[in-house]
């Protein structure tokens, strides 16, 4: 079975992806999150739950904003392909409470 053809947004994001990473490999995904609407185990649920893929949790790099209003955290995430880091781009977008991601 084939992959469907992407658009050619999606297809500059996957070269520029390829050119500046190995894969397979871990990448690091770093969010940025309204506290009061997610929580660190509600952004790992989603994403293995929307991906298939393990997103292991380290407490130190887990942060708070002094005020406590956000939270940012980073995830090594072993992945296969480019594809496979656009999918868990596109899960966090769909998170309610996720202010950023890159």
């Amino acid at each position: 079975m084939t992959e469907p053809p992407h658009d050619p947004e999606t297809e500059r994001l996957l070269a520029l992806l390829e050119s500046q990473h190995d894969f397979p490999g871990r990448y690091t995904f770093k969010v940025i999150y309204r506290a009061e609407q997610v929580e660190v185990m509600t952004l790992v649920e989603a994403l293995q739950a929307g991906t298939g893929l393990t997103v292991p949790v380290q407490a130190d790099k887990m942060r708070s904003s002094s005020g406590g209003k956000f939270g940012s955290v980073s995830f090594d995430i072993e992945v296969q392909s480019a594809d496979q880091v656009l999918e868990v781009y596109r899960v966090l977008r769909e998170i309610e409470g996720v202010v950023s991601y890159f």
